[in-house]
């Protein structure tokens, strides 16, 4: 794994700790853990830059754990000639995270590595004061776990 996608994530989930528990609530910060699998991706485009390809489109998938449900999400892929890869998506979880109960959550992920191993993160974006959640991911092919914090 690179030291530096795991300190970056290590970092995000550092700050987002940091900013999730200065808000003024009446809950605590709680730990969040399960996993995710792709069930279905629709590439809309793919071109290629020098021997760099990027391919954008659409993807689903379902979640287990604390996240519970399911997410559409909008991505750009880059895959590098020797193999590694960055992604970038945003995209919508709908389902319950933890004791929150019943949430749609607007969300943004960064992943790097090979398209067998990645590493990275994705956090809430959007409302204050709502329901958010940030986690750092291991994964390989269309499935990942994931371990971070969240907050209703």
């Amino acid at each position: 794994m690179n030291h530096r996608v795991r300190a970056a994530a290590v970092l995000a989930t550092a700050t987002a700790v940091a900013a999730i528990a200065g808000r003024a609530s009446a809950s605590p910060v709680a730990i969040a853990s399960g996993g995710a699998t792709e069930t279905s991706q629709t590439p809309t485009s793919m071109t290629q830059f020098g021997e760099d390809v990027v391919i954008r489109g659409t993807t689903t998938g379902a979640l287990t754990g604390t996240l519970t449900g399911t997410n559409t999400e909008t991505f750009t892929l880059l895959i590098q000639p020797d193999g590694h890869i960055v992604y970038l998506s945003k995209g919508t979880f709908t389902g319950t995270l933890g004791d929150c109960g019943a949430v749609t959550v607007e969300y943004a992920a960064i992943l790097k590595g090979t398209l067998s191993a990645f590493t990275g993160f994705f956090t809430s974006i959007g409302g204050r004061g709502g329901p958010s959640f940030q986690a750092t991911v291991i994964g390989g092919g269309p499935a990942f776990t994931y371990t971070g914090v969240y907050h209703c």
